[in-house]
């Protein structure tokens, strides 16, 4: 260790005796990234119920729970940084270890997981890659498909109709593409899905593989872009 001048000043070691102490084991998830000791997990050689854990630290209602690998009960504490660690699903379950922890650490995890889960969803939310307008004729109309898309691949063209998906009809008028993208948003990544289409007054079925789509497509598909944004994407996609 290093004295307020920052030299180095001697220090002392404690070596854990389990003969000694109530804890028969000790556990430290150490960091090397961050050069943070995360949790330490103490083992108790008992069983405790989780009132003697209240009553040792004061501990009041969790404000976060979860479950480990094993589906074990796990209770967040703050602003103690205690966790409980159940032999269990339920809190009835006495308690195999407790842990003090880094409340920011888990803050960066729980942060990092959330964002993690918004790009998997991102990821398998699937598209056809056509930008979709409603019309006064039965149908919703394909005013353009983006290149190396789905529907290019599967030979859909500006100008089509799309009159079924799978086997639900559009046979009302001024249908609001939305209806389309909420039946495609309801199908996994990866889906052949059948589409009937009208070209120019003959009916065409076309089998489609759904894609991942990103930000700018899906609000394409949606028809909530201003027309200035529509006529420069669609200038861009004739351009390609």
């Amino acid at each position: 260790m290093t004295d307020a001048q920052g030299s180095v000043a001697q220090g002392e070691r404690h070596d854990y005796d389990p003969s000694c102490h109530e804890a028969r084991r000790i556990s430290i998830r150490f960091n090397r990234q961050t050069q943070i000791i995360e949790t330490i997990d103490l083992y108790f050689k008992r069983a405790y119920e989780r009132t003697q854990y209240q009553k040792w630290s004061s501990l009041g209602q969790p404000f976060r729970t979860g479950v480990d690998a094993n589906g074990n009960l796990i209770e967040y504490y703050r602003p103690s940084g205690i966790s409980l660690h159940y032999n269990g699903p339920e809190a009835s379950a006495p308690v195999d270890f407790f842990s003090h922890y880094d409340p920011g650490a888990l803050a960066a995890q729980g942060a990092a997981r959330a964002a993690g889960a918004e790009r998997v969803e991102a990821e398998r939310r699937p598209y056809l890659g056509a930008m979709l307008r409603q019309q006064p004729e039965p149908g919703i109309r394909v005013v353009a498909v983006e290149p190396n898309s789905p529907a290019a691949g599967a030979g859909i063209q500006a100008g089509d109709v799309i009159l079924e998906f799978e086997r639900t009809g559009f046979c009302q008028t001024n249908i609001d593409p939305n209806v389309f993208v909420s039946l495609e948003r309801a199908q996994p990544a990866g889906k052949n899905v059948r589409l009937l289409v009208s070209r120019l007054g003959a009916k065409v079925e076309f089998q489609v593989p759904l894609a991942a789509a990103d930000d700018e497509t899906r609000a394409l598909e949606r028809g909530r872009w201003s027309n200035r944004h529509y006529e420069e994407k669609k200038k861009r996609l004739e351009r390609k």
